[in-house]
């Protein structure tokens, strides 16, 4: 994706969720709410906070590095944004943290993209989107 000028003071992005994506959310609101209603509120809340900030700094100024494997698996420039929903105390520890990837979307063809899709949730321990497609060829 081409580098596109900043905006100073555009409308947020729409906001869509492939099924995939949708899926996921509710998958791991459903498990999470298993254990404990204020980690399902956690995550819920983190989710809807980062989607909300993307929306905003993705109309101003497009990312300028896009996740290079998801964009692989997914045929088209990927943007990814790290998000935690809870504090950990160790180093390099994976608790809590979660990962959107997401494309953004020109609908009206004006050379500036107008809506956030994302494609898909992801915990950072998780087994990656693109692993099983690696291995395919072998």
């Amino acid at each position: 994706m081409r580098r596109l000028p900043r905006r100073d003071d555009p409308p947020p992005l729409l906001l869509e969720f492939a099924p995939e994506a949708l899926g996921a959310i509710r998958k791991t609101t459903a498990w999470l709410a298993t254990f404990d209603g204020e980690v399902h509120n956690r995550f819920a809340r983190a989710v809807r906070e980062k989607v909300v900030t993307l929306c905003r700094e993705a109309a101003r100024e497009v990312p300028a590095q896009t996740h290079e494997m998801a964009s692989l698996h997914f045929s088209r420039p990927v943007f990814s944004a790290r998000f935690q929903t809870g504090k950990t105390t160790r180093k390099r520890s994976s608790a809590g943290v979660w990962y959107l990837f997401y494309d953004l979307v020109d609908t009206d063809a004006d050379g500036f993209p107008d809506l956030l899709w994302v494609l898909a949730v992801r915990h950072a321990a998780a087994m990656s989107l693109w692993q099983d497609t690696q291995n395919d060829g072998e």
